[in-house]
């Protein structure tokens, strides 16, 4: 198993970003992005900021560096 974890704020102007049955939406002007932070509707043109996760005994670590 590979995990990552997505920053949850937009890459347009930095608004939280939520989850919903679809993807991740932001509801500051309707971005929105797919279950691995790419854009699929702008007005952001960026993906969401993604940060590996390693795995250790029964603990998920997420790196943020």
């Amino acid at each position: 198993n590979t995990y990552y974890a997505l920053y949850m704020q937009c890459t347009h102007q930095d608004n939280a970003v939520t989850a919903n049955d679809k993807g991740l939406n932001c509801s500051l002007h309707g971005s929105s992005f797919d279950l691995e932070g790419k854009v699929t509707n702008g007005p952001a043109t960026r993906e969401l900021k993604k940060y590996t996760v390693t795995e250790q005994n029964e603990n998920l670590i997420i790196n943020i560096v």
